[in-house]
């Protein structure tokens, strides 16, 4: 399978530092000076000037991190320019596109990944200018991208900055695209298809109907190195501790199921517990998370479940709203309403308690030493309309967890989940009558790892999609940075002069809403600050 799909450009919302990649922009000025929010990537926990380091003549961009490590970190000479014009950052992020481009291989399967910042949105000097900034940055990644045949992360760090990435993008697709989301959201001869299923999942994400399933696959991550390893894998990297004598049989092993893998070398494990082991194991990719769980925290999805025990998750969700914690269940419970919550059946590496749930007879247990939360899941497959998204069919969870509802609901053949496959199965429909499966590559028997990772990648491109069918695109309207962001009216969108109006009529409400707090007014501020009050607003501006 070739490579048929165009180069995308993803809007998430999120941290730079954090998210996978193959190269990053870390943008900076002449001396360099580094703020502090990207000093600890290059040793400087506070930020800082950069010492030893000098730049050559001309020279916009240089690669810092060592070739090849995951993800590099790019220096990008921008300066610091008190301007509204956004060709300087322009010019920077051409300059970076082109130089990695140019240097990175990307593994079979896929194209270079390069995340880019809001360039000149903080103290690079386009502050008061957000609005042309974001729709100049957008506009110029979709075109270095295609030149250049990279995929592009544009990372936004907050919910306001990420409405206003996607209100560019918006524009874009409505005033120069004549609406083709084709053009924007390619899959190849599947572009239709996956296009109207991606907007009847997100028809239920913006009715809050949406409860997001994650699975291991979500945490496998695209870049080499990247992610968490493979169930295999990881437990061909516990045995190799646990197994140092070779005992064990490990062709033997490996023919018996995962779980009982696991069990296997539970009971040759000595001085630590196997949980400890998978943990230590895991640790190495605390504080990142993959592109897909960057996506998925960018979902409007209050509710959400995984069987997952890394926190890439949590991760992601901290980056974007920090100042709204997420919930761990059950390690730390819903405090207030409409915190948003996950959902920990399996256990977490960041518990205290050696609760992972690895080896068979855990599996069996967990329903029963667990049942309050087994209980929460169907009541969620009985109310909601779950998205399984990095879990095969054939998962065992997938299947108990499906038929406890099944039994529930007394065979009602009614579509109970959505579930986003890589490759298609002319059965599945027989095997799974009540689950919608949105396959995102022809069927393969006996798929390689580059067909893998073309069909991750368009996982990706759709996620992105559903990223931006259920965005609130109005976010940012009541703050005056991003006034270039509700284009004239020359501009021949019809829902310019409503979101004009809009903005007016929210401006006279927020001023008689100033003084004013407790009772119905909590749910005035609580409109408001979706709408971008700055009276209102959480999170670090972008």
């Amino acid at each position: 399978m070739d490579i048929l799909d165009q180069p995308h450009v993803f809007v998430v919302a999120g941290d730079i530092t954090k998210i996978e990649c193959d190269a990053w922009l870390l943008p900076t000025d002449g001396k360099p000076k580094i703020e502090p929010h990207f000093g600890p990537s290059v040793g400087l926990p506070d930020g800082g000037v950069l010492k030893g380091f000098t730049w050559g003549d001309n020279e916009q961009v240089r690669r810092w991190s060592a070739p090849g490590s995951r993800p590099e970190i790019w220096l990008g000479r921008i300066g610091t320019l008190s301007t509204a014009d956004p060709k300087p950052f322009v010019e920077g992020l051409r300059a970076f596109v082109e130089e990695a481009a140019r240097v990175i291989k990307a593994p079979a399967g896929r194209r270079p990944i390069l995340a880019v910042p809001v360039i000149g949105g903080g103290k690079g000097g386009m502050g008061s200018h957000r609005g042309a900034l974001h729709h100049a940055l957008y506009n110029e990644m979709l075109s270095v991208s295609k030149a250049k045949q990279v995929d592009i992360v544009f990372v936004t760090k907050n919910r306001k900055a990420y409405s206003a990435a996607q209100r560019a993008r918006r524009h874009v697709l409505q005033t120069e695209l004549g609406g083709d989301k084709a053009r924007l959201w390619d899959f190849g001869d599947r572009s239709s298809g996956l296009i109207e299923k991606a907007a009847r999942v997100a028809a239920l994400a913006r009715d809050e109907e949406l409860v997001l399933f994650i699975g291991a696959g979500a945490s496998a991550g695209l870049s080499e190195g990247g992610g968490i390893p493979p169930w295999q894998e990881l437990l061909n990297q516990v045995a190799d501790e646990i197994d140092q004598q070779g005992v064990i049989d490990r062709d033997a092993l490996q023919r018996h199921d995962l779980r009982d893998q696991a069990a296997i070398l539970a009971r040759h494990a000595s001085g630590e517990s196997l949980g400890q082991v998978v943990r230590k194991h895991l640790a190495s990719g605390a504080g990142r998370y993959t592109l897909a769980h960057g996506m998925l925290c960018s979902l409007p999805s209050a509710e959400n479940v995984t069987t997952n025990f890394d926190t890439m998750f949590e991760e992601a969700c901290s980056s974007v709203d920090p100042q709204e914690p997420l919930a761990v269940l059950p390690y730390r419970p819903v405090t207030k309403r409409r915190q948003r919550w996950l959902l920990k059946l399996h256990g977490s590496v960041a518990s205290e308690k050696d609760d992972l749930v690895l080896e068979r007879s855990a599996y069996l247990d967990a329903p029963l030493r667990h049942g309050a939360l087994y209980g929460l899941v169907q009541a969620l497959l009985l109310t909601r309309h779950l998205l399984f998204v990095g879990y095969s069919l054939t998962d065992e969870d997938f299947h108990r967890v499906a038929h406890e509802v099944r039994m529930a609901r007394g065979g009602d053949a009614t579509t109970l989940a959505t579930a986003l496959t890589l490759f298609e199965d002319t059965l599945i429909s027989e095997v799974w009558p009540d689950v919608d499966a949105i396959p995102m590559a022809e069927p393969n028997d006996e798929p390689t790892p580059a067909d893998i990772m073309r069909a991750a990648r368009r996982l990706l491109v759709f996620l992105d999609l559903l990223g931006f069918e259920t965005a609130n695109q109005q976010a940012f309207l009541l703050d005056n940075v991003y006034e270039q962001m509700l284009p004239d009216a020359s501009d021949a969108i019809a829902d310019v002069t409503d979101d004009r109006k809009l903005r007016a009529a929210l401006r006279a409400l927020e001023e008689r809403a100033n003084g004013h707090h407790g009772d119905g007014w909590t749910e005035v501020w609580e409109l408001l600050r979706r709408f971008g009050a700055e009276s209102a607003e959480f999170g670090a501006p972008n």
